[in-house]
């Protein structure tokens, strides 16, 4: 089955105005372009080393066209930045550049622990709650979230580094913010960028026996580049006494600390 991508028809705008070379042609577009050389709408020719495409606009071709692209290939060969204009200009909404707008949230009440996490699905930005929000990496911590961080109201989980979306909606709050992240370059350098959009309003969660735990360290963590990588990074910037004293930790370990070790 033949479907029209936004690269094909940014593939054959192209080829409205100037020859194109073959080797432009991507795999998930070469059916489309080998039928259109089976119709002859389009020519082959040699050029050099290589091929040429040379689009050939007789009779049954603009019909092929809007068989694939029913607004026209200019409007398909633009970014679908919603999903409904990529169901429109390309017939297939999963061709859209647009997430689903959704945060994981958990409300800490006797009602919500007994359900588990919601995903909060929204068309605009939703307004939580009033309290304390703590921001939690991981899924079984977030689960756990009401036994650990009792004095937070509200509970969102993200992965790895903290999302636009959520600093977005975060700084629009004005609340207390507790981060939680692993005790690892990565969860630091969320703890930073989350302080560096939102301002004093942000703590890192620091348990008191936070030295002891180190122990269970984990130091496959720091032996990916990745890690290796950000926790230099890490060190160029100005760091606050919680960060400095992680990162201490997280260098004289040579490990990284996992958050499930706050709970069984």
């Amino acid at each position: 089955m033949i479907e029209g991508t936004q690269s094909l028809a940014r593939l054959l705008e192209k080829l409205k105005q100037y020859d194109v070379p073959r080797s432009e042609v991507g795999s998930k577009d070469s059916r489309a372009i080998q039928n259109l050389i089976d119709l002859e709408f389009l020519k082959i020719k040699n050029k050099g080393r290589g091929q040429i495409l040379v689009l050939n606009i007789i009779e049954g071709y603009i019909q092929w066209e809007n068989n694939l692209f029913p607004d026209g290939t200019k409007k398909a060969a633009q970014t679908q930045d919603t999903r409904s204009k990529a169901t429109k200009n390309l017939r297939n909404s999963k061709f859209s550049s647009q997430s689903n707008p959704s945060i994981e949230i958990k409300i800490h009440s006797r009602i919500q622990n007994s359900l588990g996490s919601i995903n909060w699905y929204y068309n605009d930005f939703p307004k939580l709650p009033s309290g304390k929000i703590v921001l939690i990496e991981n899924l079984r911590t977030f689960l756990k979230s009401e036994l650990i961080f009792g004095d937070c109201e509200i509970a969102i989980r993200y992965d790895g580094i903290i999302s636009d979306t959520i600093l977005q909606l975060l700084s629009q709050t004005g609340r207390e913010i507790l981060i939680a992240p692993d005790y690892d370059p990565v969860g630091i350098l969320s703890y930073l960028n989350c302080k560096e959009v939102l301002g004093d309003n942000v703590t890192l969660y620091m348990p008191s026996n936070l030295h002891e735990l180190f122990r269970h360290s984990n130091r496959t963590i720091m032996s990916r580049l990745k890690n290796r990588q950000t926790l230099k990074a890490i060190l160029e910037r100005e760091l606050d006494a919680d960060s400095k004293l992680v990162i201490e930790l997280i260098q004289s370990s040579n490990g990284g600390l996992e958050q499930e070790v706050l709970h069984d």
